[in-house]
């Protein structure tokens, strides 16, 4: 996983400015107050694809979703949502990125202005 780590903070050095437009956005629209970036490097059907991918240059597919989606189907587990909301309560000074891979799936929290910030992501589990 710290690999895929690395790879998940390089992306957000070059593309976190728009991932963060992408977060004010949707909070704009008022579609969600918990807007969700799914990181993968398989087809999932979670969200709606970025700019941001592999064939751009990417190490992962990016696709935005939110909490509402994420529990409607089933990946976030409904006695769970409370308290997933209260991790992700600062949605326009973080990111949530689900980390979606073929053995496991995560949830991290990454700045999205990543030129100063620490080495290691914030983990939620």
């Amino acid at each position: 996983m710290a690999d895929e780590l690395f790879r998940l903070q390089q992306d957000f050095r070059q593309h976190g400015s728009l991932f963060q437009e992408l977060a004010e956005e949707v909070l704009r629209s008022g579609v969600t107050r918990y807007p969700v970036l799914v990181a993968t490097e398989m087809h999932i059907g979670l969200g709606v694809p970025t700019p941001v991918n592999r064939a751009s240059g990417a190490a992962f597919d990016y696709r935005l979703s939110f909490a509402e989606e994420l529990i409607h189907k089933g990946v976030i587990q409904p006695d769970r949502s409370e308290a997933f909301k209260l991790q992700h309560r600062n949605a326009l000074g973080r990111a949530c990125v689900l980390l979606v891979q073929a053995t496991e799936s995560r949830f991290v929290f990454l700045p999205y202005d990543y030129r100063d910030a620490p080495t290691l992501a914030q983990d939620l589990q």
